[in-house]
């Protein structure tokens, strides 16, 4: 992906359509396309389908007229399970992370009670495990205790998360240096254990999608 954090530094200095057009053909054979095969070939080995999002920006509702985004981004959906694998590439670099996003209300009950339990201490092993490897394990989270759990519980932290995604950057020399695959696969399999723990404790949403008035 060569010159793929220079473009979005000028994107983010030239962020019209103008501009765009007359540099379509990097975003297009340099950035979008190498994006996606990596997304597929991690597919083909590891199982799941791919979802590139659009570069461009929904302005309907927002003050800023923007009409691209200042990043790409896509994951795979797994096949079993419910641990996402995602890619994102900006100026600062490729970020690459896996793990359960915005969970749902059953997600997060069936998440708090392993936590809480047994399973939880395997769960904070792992995740100081990946944090001393250089993974950072983030998520939005509760300002307090979520309802039911003692401010001071030893697993507050984890508690008190409403998603969990670990992931790191590759910075920007080595995005461009053609490092980006290997660095996709190494985060990915270092964190297969982390996702295991979560496709076993707490799995897809079981709630029925809302329906449609």
């Amino acid at each position: 992906m060569s010159g793929a954090c220079d473009w979005f530094a000028a994107l983010e200095a030239n962020n019209n359509k103008a501009w765009f057009e007359q540099n379509r053909a990097v975003w297009e054979d340099g950035i979008r396309d190498p994006l996606t095969a990596l997304l597929n070939d991690a597919a083909a080995a590891r199982g799941g389908s791919v979802k590139v999002f659009r570069l461009n920006r929904d302005v309907r509702f927002s003050k800023d007229k923007s009409p691209y985004k200042l990043s790409t981004s896509g994951y795979i959906s797994p096949d079993e399970g419910a641990a996402a694998l995602y890619v994102s590439l900006s100026k600062d670099g490729l970020y690459v992370g896996c793990g359960y996003y915005d969970m749902t209300r059953d997600q997060l009950a069936r998440f708090r009670a392993a936590v809480a339990g047994s399973a939880g201490a395997g769960l904070a092993a792992e995740v100081a495990s990946l944090r001393r490897d250089g993974v950072e394990v983030h998520g939005r989270s509760l300002k307090t205790a979520p309802r039911g759990f003692a401010k001071d519980h030893q697993r507050i932290e984890l508690l008190r998360m409403k998603e969990m995604i670990a992931g790191a950057r590759l910075d920007r020399d080595q995005s461009e240096a053609g490092g980006a695959s290997a660095h996709a696969n190494q985060i990915w399999d270092r964190t297969a254990s982390w996702c295991d723990w979560l496709d076993t404790h707490v799995g897809p949403s079981e709630a029925l999608p809302e329906a449609f008035p």
